[in-house]
């Protein structure tokens, strides 16, 4: 989770370039559920924009709290 500052999304286009998909500021999670999930290799880049401070929580951590509603 994004505590301060910003962060980008990039993914490559098929031209091979970084394409900026999605921002992400504080309070928002920055995740590719799908390869977390599958523990899969992400294809997505996240680049901070300022000085930032994030909060990690790992996935299973994050999967106890979706199931017992904290």
């Amino acid at each position: 989770m994004v505590v301060s500052g910003y962060f980008k999304l990039a993914t490559t286009n098929t031209t091979g370039y970084d394409a900026v998909v999605n921002f992400a500021f504080p309070g928002e999670i920055i995740t590719d559920f799908h390869c977390s999930l599958y523990g899969e290799p992400s294809e997505m880049s996240v680049i901070a924009g300022a000085d930032s401070d994030i909060l990690k929580v790992p996935l299973k951590e994050a999967d106890r709290r979706r199931i017992l509603r904290i």
